[in-house]
């Protein structure tokens, strides 16, 4: 709940946003807006007792072709390593899927391999921010944008990783780190938030 209370939030800030809206930001409402529904969705169906494994898998990819677009928008630069990225991402993400034979688990490789190449993107992107900005990063709004992605992407292959070492040995154990990952995500969509305040103190300035 305080998740999806959490995506609200940037949403409700997003709506903020005067128009016309940059491309990154219009791209970072449709990511809000996506999360929000994909969250909503989630906590219905695991009161219902639904497997909801087939739609989180589904938007991981799209999830990861946002953040490549958000990153393409930013740094058009990166175009042609970011198709590169992108056909890796999904090739590896229909093959993780084929492994397991459908979508009805949640694939953990599809999260690695998204959270690697997504990790190695954001940082690639805030590099260039940081070389090129005539202004402190941290008055842009699309520096907090890519901040809270990083730090998500970069905090979860490393968790997800680490919970199918101790499945077998503990599943109480990755049951409660399992807790982990709402966590980094209300973080995530908490900078998101904060980028879309300043975002609208820019446009209206």
């Amino acid at each position: 709940m305080t998740l999806v209370a959490t995506i609200a939030t940037s949403v409700v800030l997003w709506l903020r946003l005067r128009a016309p809206r940059t491309r990154l930001f219009v791209l970072a409402g449709v990511l809000v807006w996506g999360a929000l529904l994909l969250e909503s969705f989630g906590l219905l169906t695991r009161t219902w007792g639904w497997n909801n494994n087939p739609v989180y898998n589904i938007f991981q990819a799209i999830e990861f072709l946002l953040v490549l677009e958000m990153a393409r928008a930013a740094e058009p630069s990166l175009r042609r390593s970011l198709r590169v990225v992108g056909i890796i991402g999904l090739v590896g993400f229909a093959w993780s899927i084929y492994e397991q034979r459908g979508l009805r688990l949640l694939s953990g490789n599809a999260i690695l391999l998204f959270g690697l190449l997504s990790t190695f993107v954001l940082v690639r992107v805030l590099f260039l921010m940081a070389r090129t900005s005539t202004i402190p990063l941290q008055h842009r709004s699309a520096f907090w944008l890519f901040l809270g992605c990083l730090l998500y992407f970069a905090a979860l292959g490393p968790l997800i990783g680490g919970l199918r070492l101790l499945y077998a040995q503990d599943r109480e154990l990755v049951a409660a780190l399992w807790g982990a990952v709402p966590i980094l995500a209300i973080l995530r969509y908490v900078l998101v938030a904060w980028a879309c305040h300043l975002e609208q103190q820019r446009s209206t300035s």
